[in-house]
Order: structure tokens, then sequence, then C-alpha cells
């Protein structure tokens, strides 16, 4: 016999690659989910001989407890490929009470096409016919010669596939690898906010920037052809679901500042909108497969919820409830729910106390009595949007880096989709394809002249690229230190005011929310995930003697009274309620503050006030900026936010006798000086376009450094994505 020169095995009309991982019909692929392939390729590689259901086990899940039934479904799935009905075995052997067996001819090609070695499986429930030995003249015994030659045939090629078994064993990687997909651009104004699709992937509806609102447009794609449905109007649409019938879109929108977000019924073509009562969510709904019902998120004191009803709205259940400090439904600017095609379970993503924080996790929940169950084993950084490819896949957005995964409804097997720094923002599934909206971002760090007297700020640009510019903060040696970054977690660099000596302070400093520079020694403190935990840390000038300030799992936004001698940080967010806590650097002592909810506090200059952006729940229900006392936490006055802002950041300035915050509306950049416990009115004066990451004084409030962030976002067709392995 011929040596192997690959490692190719060919029966009936099949052929699977070990090297490629990829099992093809005729020469096409065919998609086949990894453990499946595992299985596959161990009994191929013992082709003939019983494999018992441990061996299988311990071959294809190494490592990992699973029951028998995963072993049954796999084995379904393969006879399912290969098309073979209930009584056949012409692949796939059961032995009753041992195992299965491979039992198809196999042809080996060389890559000439010629044939080096075939073998017909004979047995299939008899043992092997073995030819009878006879006695030689010294009294031994000897098999005849050609069970010899046999004999050798069989160790020769057992020896061949124990070698090509090792390599594939040792080899053989747990990450698929997909084939490239098609990219395919729908829209080109660079300012879309939201999307949704037809189920048979013909036509899709966007929300766009326009002006100091958004208008809705219909649109079929192959085609620029575009219908308005809802003209320009002062609102935001924060999600967008076609029902079923392809009659209406329904949207959730934001106006006025309000806190709670209307569901709005449209009729596709255009025409006049229905509220659909008692029904408030800042998320997308998710229809069941007959449009009769919707699944929706809804946000209450204590929970958030997975919630059932009618398509008008009327038959409430809820289906889970999420008891807030242990578990966390999206329910703002999210897809975190998809009814399965079948109309079984609903798909749902939900973050979980862990002793590293908050985490996401898909959860399979059935629809009828609410009972649940997690899908795969990892934990993630965030899911925010996810959706049903097919009846056995899920995509879903992974909020670490906006790139989009998919996982296997039976083996909760996660494997990537897309792998660019371009992030994706919304997901809608197709029959077609998927839809998103991907974003480009390009950074510019600003460095301006405030004028106190009339609010203008004369900037110019001193860096910029195309990461995130995030977490300013100026140092009382005049450089200047912000993070960058592609991925939630950024590292410190260093500029001068002027954009010279441009330089990287930290490389595993690890930082995902604020940061402060104390105007004494210039330590910066920041939050941090180097222990897994969302806790405060602090370096030295330098980004250097990084050590650990608090062990909270959710600290955030810390910033440094005037004296550097204490800290006032952001506690809780998902887990707890936000609420401001101060921080002795002496003793590390820490102490709260306020039990009002806060976030991104910030201290005056005197020490004596505290002002955040707050929602005032005991009143209108709008969002406003809101100043405290920080001896009692009492609220000491409230300061109204312009219409149609939706930005949260705010600085004192060094004086300390105004505050200071940077919103846009309709592209539009404005900032805004607030004067405290003054009759003075608001200024705001237009500086450009764009949005404002973070921004910071100089200490003797004369200069502004900020970040400005511009970005394109466009509707996207991704499709033909097979799995290579």
């Amino acid at each position: 016999m011929e040596t192997i020169v690959n490692t190719r095995f060919c029966f009936d009309e099949f052929e699977v690659d070990p090297t490629r991982r990829v099992l093809l019909k005729q020469g096409q692929p065919i998609p086949l989910n990894p453990k499946a392939f595992d299985l596959l390729l161990a009994l191929i590689i013992q082709r003939g001989e019983t494999v018992s259901k441990n061996e299988l086990l311990d071959a294809v899940w190494e490592g990992s407890f699973v029951e028998e039934k995963n072993l049954t479904v796999h084995v379904a799935a393969l006879r399912k490929v290969f098309g073979e009905r209930k009584d056949e075995n012409r692949f796939i052997a059961t032995v009753p009470g041992k195992g299965y067996k491979f039992v198809a001819p196999i042809v080996f090609p060389n890559d000439n096409g010629f044939i080096i070695e075939t073998q017909k499986i004979e047995r299939i429930t008899i043992e092997e016919e073995i030819e009878p030995i006879r006695e030689n003249s010294l009294g031994g015994w000897q098999n005849s010669t050609s069970s010899l030659k046999k004999h050798w045939f069989w160790m020769l090629g057992l020896l061949i596939l124990l070698v090509m078994g090792g390599i594939w064993y040792f080899g053989r990687s747990k990450q698929t690898v997909f084939s490239k997909p098609n990219f395919q651009r729908l829209t080109t104004s660079g300012k879309i906010t939201n999307i949704a699709a037809s189920p048979n992937g013909e036509y899709f509806v966007f929300s766009q920037k326009e002006g100091e609102g958004e208008s809705l447009f219909l649109q079929q794609v192959g085609t620029e052809s575009q219908i308005r449905i809802m003209p320009n109007r002062k609102i935001e649409y924060l999600s967008l679901a076609i029902s079923p019938d392809n009659k209406f879109i329904y949207t959730s929108v934001f106006f006025d500042n309000n806190a709670d977000a209307p569901l709005w019924k449209i009729p596709l073509l255009g025409g006049a909108y229905q509220e659909i009562p008692n029904i408030v969510t800042g998320a997308d709904i998710s229809f069941s497969p007959d449009g009769q019902k919707f699944a929706y998120s809804r946000e209450n004191d204590d929970d958030t919820q997975l919630v059932i009803v009618n398509a008008d709205g009327t038959n409430e259940k809820v289906l889970l409830n999420a008891k807030k400090g242990e578990r966390d439904i999206p329910y703002f600017e999210a897809s975190p729910f998809a009814w399965s095609p079948q109309g079984d379970e609903i798909a749902c993503a939900v973050s979980e106390k862990t002793d590293e924080g908050m985490k996401s996790k898909i959860l399979l929940i059935d629809a009828k009595s609410g009972k649940e169950q997690t899908l795969g084993k990892k934990n993630w950084e965030n899911i925010l949007h996810l959706t049903w490819i097919d009846a056995e896949n899920i995509a879903f957005i992974d909020g670490e880096n906006g790139q989009i995964w998919r996982i296997s409804r039976t083996y909760g097997e996660a494997e990537k989709l897309t792998n660019d720094i371009q992030q994706c923002n919304w997901l809608v599934s197709t029959k077609n394809g998927l839809f998103t909206v991907q974003t480009n971002t390009n950074s510019s760090l600003q460095v301006g002249v405030f004028n106190e007297n009339t609010g203008a700020i004369s900037a110019q640009e001193i860096y910029n690229n195309s990461s995130l510019i995030k977490n300013i903060a100026w140092t009382s040696k005049g450089k200047i230190l912000f993070t960058s970054g592609t991925t939630a977690e950024a590292e410190i660099h260093q500029i001068d005011a002027d954009g010279k000596n441009l330089s990287a302070l930290t490389s595993d400093a690890k930082i995902v929310s604020e940061m402060t520079v104390s105007p004494i020694t210039d330590d910066i403190v920041f939050s941090s995930k180097r222990n897994g935990k969302n806790s405060l840390w602090l370096a030295d000038l330098n980004g250097k003697k990084i050590r650990q300030l608090t062990d909270g799992i959710e600290d955030f936004s810390p910033q440094f009274s005037s004296d550097g001698k204490f800290i006032i940080f952001q506690r809780g967010r998902f887990i707890t309620p936000p609420t401001v806590w101060r921080l002795n650097l002496a003793d590390q002592t820490e102490a709260q503050i306020s039990t009002q909810n806060m976030i991104f506090p910030v201290i005056s200059p005197d020490g004596t006030k505290i002002a955040s952006t707050f929602m005032d729940l005991d009143n209108d229900r709008a969002w406003k900026i809101g100043i405290f006392s920080t001896e009692t936490g009492e609220i000491l006055q409230k300061i109204e936010l312009p219409k149609g802002d939706n930005q949260r950041l705010i600085r004192w300035h060094p004086n300390g006798k105004f505050l200071t915050h940077f919103f846009d509306v309709g592209g539009k950049l404005n900032f805004m000086v607030a004067p405290v416990f003054t009759k003075d009115e608001k200024i705001i004066t237009e500086i450009g376009k764009g949005e404002i990451q973070s921004f910071d004084w100089s200490q003797n409030g004369k200069n502004i450094v900020y970040s400005v962030n511009t970005q394109t976002k466009d509707v996207i067709k991704i499709s033909d994505f097979i799995g290579q392995h």
C-alpha cells in the first residue's frame, strides 16, 4: 500500500478534511457544530470498531461533565446531515448497550485524485470472521499466508490512523474561524441611530438624525430609494421593531428629558402614531412568531422584568423578575429579548452579580412557564443586542468590543462572526442575513481659552486618532492625561497642552471609568478592572506604583478634593443604586455621603457641595442637575437641562461660581455655563459639531481641554457566513 499523502476521508458523496476541519458534500461546505465534527472524526478514526459512549464523551468533551443525551443529540444531527432515515445504518450504526461505529466504505484520495486505499466495512451486527489457524510441522501454530498479510495490512492501517488521530487530537482548535462574511453597506448618510428589518430581509426601517431631531425612513434592500415614514421631530427613537405581519412599526421614544419612554405603533408606510397604553420601555420589543404577543423589559424601583403582553398591550404576564443587586435586564437602547422561531422560548440577555461584578449571559426562558436555563458557560462583559439566526443559532453583540458572535442553542458554544475595529450596534436577523449599524469613530483632543463673561471657547485641535479618546484630566504641571483604546478597557496617555511629547504612561491599568489627578501630588486615581472588579486604584504621576484603594465591585467616577486629602466617587450602578461616597486617603476609610441616586458626581472647589445629574423622581421624573450638601446629602438646588440634552457629564469651574456642561443636539455641540445660587441666566454657546466624551479645567480656570467624537453610523447587511475550522 502506498503512503498516504493527505488526511482526507471520502465516503459516499461526502469528504472530511481534518486539517481544515470541514465537512463537504459534493464539494460544498456543510455547516456543522464543532462538537459534531469532533464526534464524526472520532468515529471515522476508529472506523469499523465499536466506540463506547464513555470513550466518545471523553474524546469529544474532554474535561467537561456532560450528560449522555448530548451524545445522542449529536449522533442524530450527523445522521440528519447524511440524510439517513430512521431505519438506516449506512454511515453510523448503533451497537445496543455498547456505543456507535462508523460503517460507510472510506476512500483516501491523494492530492492528484488517485485512490490510495479503499476500505469497506462488512461487519455491522456480527463479529469479523477470522481464517482458521493451523498447526505447522514443528508443532507450533501459524496463520496462513493470506492471514499474515491481512494482519500486517490492518496493523499498518491502524498505526497510520493513530498518528493522524494524535495530530488531530492535539492540534484541534476550540475556536471556530468563519469564512469572511459578505458586507453590504445599505446607507451612506452616516447618521443612522437605529434599525429594524422585515423577516424576509427585503426592506428595512431606520431612524436618522436630522437637525435637532430624528426622522424615520423605509428602504428596500438593493435600492437607494427611501420613503420618509415620520417627519423630523425633536425626539430619539430608542428602539425599532416591525410586526410579523409587516404592517406596523413599534418604537420607544425619548423627548423633553422625560424619564419614561412611551411605546408607539406606526403604520409601516407612514401615518399617525398610536401610543400603546401602560407600556413604558426604552428597549426593543420582541414579537412571538404569530404576532399575537410581544415581550418587553420594564424597570421598577427594586427590579427589572421580562413582561409578555398581547399586541395591544393587554393581558400582562411577568415571565422573569430580576431583583436589582442580583440581576439586571437591559431596559434602555437595547434589544435584550428574542422570541424563538418556534415560539416556545425567549432568549434573554441578563446581567448577574458575580465576584467580578455584574457579568452578562444569555438565558433561554420557556414562553409559557418561565422556566429558565443558561445558554453556554462563558460570562460576557455586556450583551445588549441579540437575535435568532435560525432555530439553532443566536447572534449577539459583545459590548466589550462591539463585535458580533453567534452561539449554538443546543451546545452553548460561541463563535465570532466579525473581527473588526469598527463597532456594531443594534442587530436584526432575517432570512437574507443580519442587519446592524456599524460605527466609525474619530476622536479629537481640543484645548481652548475660556471667556468667563460670554461663555465662549476659542479652541484648537492638538491630537486625534481613530479610537475613542475619553477620561481626560489636567495635571498641576500643565500636562494633559487621557485614555484611549478600542475596547472598554483603556490605558493612560500623556501629552503637552500644545500637542507635543505624546507618551503612554500605563500598559496594564485597564481603566473603565473616569480618572482624576491630585492637585497637590499629581497622583492619578482611576476605576479599573485589574482584579476583576470595578474598584478604585492609584498610580503615581508617571503611571507607576499602581496600588488598590477600594475593594468595591462598582466604584466609578472618582474626583479629588481641592486639597488632595480625600476623593469622592460613585458606588453602584447595576448591583446597587448609584450613591456618592467619600474616601479619606490618609487612613483609607470610606463613608457614604448621600442616599440619593446620583451619577458622575463632582465636588465644588471649597468642598462643601457635590453636583451630579439625577432623575427627579419626586416631581416630573425628568433628568436634571442637582447640587447636594457634602455633609448631609440634602439637595440644595436643581438646574434644568436643555431640551433634548441626554449627556450627563458636568464639571465645576475652578472659581466655584458656576457649573459647566457640554451637550449636543442634532449634531451641534453646545457648551453650557450654569451659575449656582444666583439669579443669573444660563449661558449656552454653540462651539462646533460632534459629541463630548470628557473634559477638564486647568487649575487657573482659563483653559479647558475636551475630546470631541465624530461618528458615522450606517446600516450594514452581513450574509454568506459559513463556519470553517
